[in-house]
């Protein structure tokens, strides 16, 4: 379609999995009683009043329903997944199930419980993974994105979730379960491992007092409640008055009638804000000194109790003659059960080859946080082959990394403001990325510090380096790689940016969440809520049909814009319009309006020449990597095109087997690949993704001869490049050290180490070096001899350590000491090659050698630690009668972990692993 601008939008579809969305939600077959296979996410999206959704519940709890149509709708049912029928796909869920059956009985599980599964027949076939298989324990059911619900089967039928991770909601509406009013928070309200909140109460506080008209009850350790208001503050009310920082986010001299009325603006949009507060929404319970808890009442009660000694929760209830009847056990370490980024329909999409055009945008989401069928709205910007991120969706890494997007191709993201479907993901992408940039204004900044310093228990000075802060001024324009953004304040009931972007020809514009009738900025100024110039401001940033592209939301009134507005702009402005924030089957489909479909790329501005658009492309990434970041300019021309040859190699597929002689590497442009070093394949094998180089160091290797196996584990586009061509691009650079830095790393055992280790495994080769040239040295610790950790992470790649925790470290008094309790990890156990080495603690070496790597602090190169007998003595007589008992496991040790792991961004690392 052509546009007055004279560009064209190109959008296409590269996953080949365009779906039916007004397909409904599929029904769960009877693993859950209490709610008799009804749809009842359904009911909820269809504006059933709580007392119909009960007679409901009531009236089919005994009935194996398929599931109900809305009131008053005809149901329509999608078809199945193509080539399949009803009878072999329902054949096909019983033999899963017999197969689960017989596996449990065979690893000794009680036959109580067992896989909960989607019912396939009416879901099609892009939905079919969406329900992964729900493992359900007595009473205890596996959240897909992580947390666990406990049924209490009391009278008032209690449920409990332990763990609250974003998009939660989704699981339970997608399951067909109630939303829950009581969560409990885990000690640890942060996933340092997956870099995702382990307290996202904030969409689950919103429908329960919007929808279900309760409040939600939040169980927490002593001294936790500050930190949650903290957090719901932020989301709920957005900041205080003195927290608005205009003189920075306007330019100087602007005129204040300019400035928008956040607060007055938020209480137009929904006049109930007026005496909303937070203990309207929470109540927020501590356990008690004992650690005890209790939920319910009368017969309905039940204690949540939190042994600190075996660190776990025991939910139970107390008989008349006052006998505990266990109800479930769960861990107190959550996090284990956190998979948001593994879950969700993104687990159909295969690798793809991701060609990006020189502007346009990459949708990885287009719905809104109470959508169980869709991901949160975020897209990618691409400008020139460099990639801005909006508001990336949770778990948006394993999108990009199947879209065949390398980290490195993504040079910022822009925060819109800090509701937790826009955030969430926001902050677990800064602790993936390197160098990141962060783009926002100032006072959405500053609130999203503080949010996130709640949420982590991180200071401020810690999160500000873990990332670069480019502040965005209204109106200024932006520039990024030759692109030109301008942001501006949309009317939300946050501080909220929405942007224009612009390069050569074609434009585009994002309006963020607001609403966007025309008539709202006219009646705020005439009830004097704000002045002219913001009134001129909200209207002309609504709906401009001036742009190649409108991205425009359509959430629910009265916070965002009203369905009706959109479906009356006139066919010039629809034509350019595609919707967000909205669940596809809320639009019209006879109106003109149409959704912004996700994992599709619109192009928006095509390089003239393709062939200098993959050269430019791979110029692009290559200039990123540290073996070509020293490379000339003119140097690559004739190598990439003389050097380069485009193969396509289907999966599992063996690329060059170990000991082959080699005379070329490769780029990985798409897909996966394995590097088994063992033999036997039983190693685990370093992982090669798009953006990755393999073989660099054949180019220096005596011999040129292979030290692993490598094998795709997808279809896989690679370029193979000639190593001599190599060799004459970085003559006379660093790159050649780095190579051989390289070549010894990957003959190290600090290198298998890595593999080894279950935090740093997963890194890409390119990480993985990044990662080698922090550390500072290997050394050999004796046994029996201490080593203090507190100036000095260190990575155990042999032997076997202790680890004694200083109770008198942060100052704790005699009665607050126990007897040691030391955990012993050896380089051998794969699964346990994490722990933390934070100040306090010691790493105390075993009955023989141990063999270390380890990072400064701060720079400062580290020496080992030997002191004489008599103060070895001393301080092995401090430790053991100054320690924690604490059992110390694999994910308590992670969790600090990657606290320190992330300042890698600021080249002073500390790896804290045994």
């Amino acid at each position: 379609m052509n546009t007055d601008r004279g560009s064209q939008v190109l959008v296409v579809d590269i996953t080949k999995l365009q779906t039916e969305r007004n397909a409904q939600l599929t029904t769960i077959s009877g693993r859950f009683p209490s709610q008799g296979n009804i749809r009842l996410s359904e009911m909820y999206k269809s504006g059933w009043s709580e007392e119909d959704i009960q007679q409901e519940i009531k009236r089919q709890s005994s009935e194996p329903a398929m599931g109900i149509a809305p009131p008053n709708k005809k149901e329509n049912r999608p078809s199945l997944p193509k080539g399949k029928s009803e009878s072999s796909v329902l054949a096909k869920r019983k033999e899963n199930e017999e197969a689960e059956r017989k596996r449990q009985e065979k690893e000794g599980h009680r036959p109580t419980g067992g896989i909960a599964r989607k019912q396939s027949c009416g879901l099609h076939e892009a939905y079919a993974d969406q329900l992964l298989d729900v493992k359900v324990e007595g009473n205890m059911t596996y959240l897909p994105r992580g947390g666990i619900l406990v049924k209490t089967n009391t009278p008032e039928n209690i449920e409990i979730q332990f763990g609250i991770p974003p998009e939660t909601i989704k699981d339970a509406m997608m399951l067909g379960m109630s939303v829950p009013k009581y969560f409990v928070i885990s000690h640890e309200m942060f996933d340092r491992v997956g870099g995702t909140s382990l307290a996202e109460f904030e969409f689950p506080a919103y429908f329960n007092f919007f929808v279900l008209k309760r409040k939600v009850t939040i169980i927490c350790r002593e001294g936790l409640s500050h930190a949650i208001r903290a957090i719901f503050k932020e989301t709920l009310i957005g900041p205080d008055k003195e927290d608005v920082m205009f003189d920075k986010d306007f330019p100087p001299g602007t005129d204040p009638g300019m400035f928008p009325n956040f607060w007055g603006e938020g209480l137009c949009l929904d006049p109930a804000r007026e005496n909303l507060n937070i203990d309207d929404l929470l109540e927020i319970r501590e356990f008690d000194a004992g650690g005890l808890a209790n939920v319910g009442t009368g017969d309905s009660q039940v204690k949540i109790r939190f042994d600190e000694q075996k660190q776990m929760y025991k939910v139970y209830k107390l008989s008349k003659e006052g006998k505990r009847d266990t109800i479930a056990t769960i861990p107190e370490d959550i996090r284990r059960y956190n998979n948001s980024d593994a879950k969700g329909k993104k687990s159909k999409l295969e690798y793809q080859p991701l060609t990006t055009p020189e502007f346009g945008v990459t949708v990885l989401g287009a719905s809104h946080g109470f959508d169980p069928a869709g991901s949160t709205t975020g897209f990618v910007v691409w400008v020139d082959g460099k990639g801005m991120v909006v508001d990336p969706p949770p778990g948006s890494s394993d999108v990009l990394k199947k879209l065949s997007i390398p980290n490195r191709a993504i040079d910022g993201i822009i925060l819109t403001h800090c509701h937790a479907d826009h955030d969430a993901g926001t902050f677990q992408r800064i602790l993936t990325l390197q160098n990141v940039k962060l783009y926002t204004t100032t006072t959405i900044f500053e609130s999203f510090i503080r949010k996130y310093s709640a949420v982590t228990g991180l200071d401020r000075a810690f999160l500000c380096g873990l990332f670069t802060f480019v502040p965005c001024v209204v109106g200024q324009p932006l520039p990024f790689h030759g692109a030109e953004f301008k942001i501006f304040y949309s009317m939300h009931t946050i501080p909220c940016i929405g942007f224009e972007c612009s390069y050569k020809k074609a434009s585009m514009i994002y309006s963020a969440d607001t609403n966007s009738d025309p008539r709202l900025p006219k009646k705020m100024f005439e009830e004097g809520v704000i002045k002219e110039g913001r009134r001129d401001a909200l209207l002309n940033n609504a709906l401009v049909g001036k742009h190649t592209v409108i991205f425009h939301e359509a959430g629910v009134p009265p916070i965002h814009t009203p369905m009706e507005l959109l479906a009356e702009q006139p066919y010039h402005v629809k034509e350019r319009l595609y919707l967000v924030h909205v669940s596809e089957n809320k639009v019209p489909t006879d109106v003109g309006l149409k959704v912004a479909t996700e994992w599709s790329t619109m192009v928006l501005q095509q390089y003239l020449d393709i062939e200098e658009k993959e050269k430019m492309s791979i110029k692009h990434c290559l200039s990123a990597t540290e073996l070509f970041g020293h490379a000339k300019d003119e140097e690559y021309e004739k190598f990439i095109f003389d050097s380069f040859e485009k193969i396509m190699v289907p999966r599992d597929t063996v690329l060059f087997e170990a000991g082959q002689q080699m005379d070329h590497m490769y780029y990985v442009l798409a897909g996966q690949i394995l590097a088994i070093t063992d033999a036997n394949h039983q190693a685990r094998p370093h992982k090669f993704y798009s953006g990755d180089l393999i073989g660099q160091e054949f180019i220096v290797e005596e011999g040129n001869v292979a030290g692993y196996m490598a094998k795709t584990e997808t279809a896989t586009i690679l370029y193979k490049i000639k190593t001599e061509a190599v060799r004459s691009v970085i003559r006379n650079t660093e790159s050649l050290t780095m190579l051989k830095n390289l070549a010894d790393l990957m003959k190290s055992s600090t290198w298998d180490a890595f593999s080894s280790n279950v935090l740093f495994r997963d890194f890409s080769i390119t990480e993985k070096v990044d990662l080698f040239n922090i550390f500072s040295e290997e050394v050999t610790i004796k046994a029996e001899e201490v080593i203090d950790c507190e100036q000095n992470g260190c990575l155990v790649i042999e032997g076997m350590v202790h680890v004694l925790l200083d109770a008198t470290a942060d100052g704790d008094d005699e009665d607050n000491i126990f007897e040691e309790n030391i955990v012993e990890e050896t380089s051998a156990d794969l699964e346990s090659s994490c722990s933390e080495a934070l100040p306090g603690q010691v790493g105390e070496a075993g009955d023989k050698n141990a063999s270390v790597t380890r990072s400064p602090k701060s720079g400062r190169r580290s020496v080992p630690h030997s002191p004489t007998p008599e103060e070895r003595s001393l301080r092995l007589s401090h430790l053991k009668n100054n320690v924690r008992q604490s059992k110390v496991d694999l994910p308590h040790f992670m969790s600090g972990t990657i606290e320190l792991l992330a300042q890698r961004s600021q080249a002073s690392i500390e790896l804290n692993s045994e």
